[in-house]
């Protein structure tokens, strides 16, 4: 099940008003990614999905190779990733998709800072790594935190998501393994993401 979906830019003030002149919705102000070098902006897409929009943090001081999807300055601004919400343990989907050829690399913990001063955590598979160039998803549990949908103006919905790679077949194997079902696959030259939004 898709948790959210990401676009990333270099400056999220400018993604979210770029966002807002194509889809007639603001995104709402999220917090800071400490120690990755980020921070973002949402928007709900119903009770348990969001599309996330991801850019560089000034008040960190970290080079780019160790930001979030390595963002910086000269990074073209498009959907780099999606998230899954677990609905199994995080270990029993890490051992499912290993045995699938596909490395969730390891299971870490998280959290980044609201606006109001509060703390959202969540564990999740590892979102660095390669991941057939941003079209096989990463893993989340948000445990006892609220969702962050749940806080947002559902103004739009996600009507489709569907990963485009060279070798459609394996995709489409390894998100069956892991059920994901819902997430379309289409042959194409380079790897990409294309989220359909209404």
């Amino acid at each position: 099940m898709v948790d959210h979906v990401i676009y990333a830019a270099p400056n999220v003030d400018s993604a979210s008003s770029q966002f807002a002149r194509d889809y007639g919705v603001m995104p709402s102000p999220g917090g800071r990614h400490l120690g990755y070098g980020t921070r973002n902006a949402l928007v709900g897409l119903g009770p348990h999905t969001y599309l996330e929009l991801v850019g560089i943090d000034e008040e960190q001081n970290m080079p780019a190779g160790r930001r979030l999807f390595q963002l910086d300055e000269l990074s073209p601004s498009r959907f780099v990733a999606w998230c899954a919400r677990a609905h199994r343990p995080l270990r029993e989907t890490v051992a499912i998709a290993h045995q699938a050829g596909y490395d969730l690399g390891e299971i870490i913990s998280m959290s980044r800072s609201r606006p109001d001063g509060s703390t959202l955590s969540w564990t999740m598979t590892s979102p660095l790594g390669d991941r057939a160039g941003g079209v096989l998803p990463f893993y989340i549990d948000w445990g006892t935190s609220p969702h962050p949908a749940s806080s947002l103006p559902s103004s739009l919905s996600l009507s489709s998501l569907t990963a485009v790679h060279p070798q459609a077949d394996r995709i489409r194997a390894i998100l069956d393994a892991l059920g994901e079902e819902a997430v379309g696959v289409e042959r194409g030259e380079s790897p990409a993401l294309i989220v359909a939004l209404r």
